[in-house]
């Protein structure tokens, strides 16, 4: 007769316990990844806003009134080459403007991960700075 050996391994319940534990782990840490993700997306948006917000107060010096676009040049418009912020999750637009006001929006490209942003679709922002919902800033 042959002795048995003890066998080394994992047992299928060990098993189930490790796949267990790393699910967990991953349905919390998902929605945490995600959320980090279309913050940082943000970023995007904000930064190309507040160097709108500088160009528009330049504008403004020289000019009678802020600018009415963000493309164009001239009297009426800042010498952006695009309205489409530098990562392409937003477009730019002076949504109004006088000689004393101007307020400018980014709103989510439709077909960008930015999309599933729901709380942040349109940033805004004023010759004052941030404006309408702070958490989107």
């Amino acid at each position: 007769m042959r002795s048995v050996q003890n066998q080394q391994g994992f047992t299928l319940i060990e098993l189930m316990v490790s796949v267990a534990i790393v699910a967990i782990i991953a349905s919390i840490a998902y929605p945490a990844y995600t959320d980090s993700v279309l913050r940082s997306g943000r970023a995007d948006a904000t930064t190309a806003l507040l160097q709108l917000q500088m160009d528009q107060e330049k504008h403004r010096a020289n000019n009678p009134t802020y600018a009415t676009a963000v493309t164009g040049g001239g009297e009426l418009g800042l010498s952006w080459s695009s309205d489409v912020t530098a990562k392409g999750y937003y477009t730019l637009a002076i949504a109004a403007a006088d000689a004393a006001t101007f307020t400018a929006t980014a709103t989510v490209v439709t077909g960008t991960r930015q999309e599933a942003d729901t709380a942040c679709e349109i940033i805004t922002i004023d010759q004052d700075g941030a404006a309408g919902d702070l958490d989107c800033w």
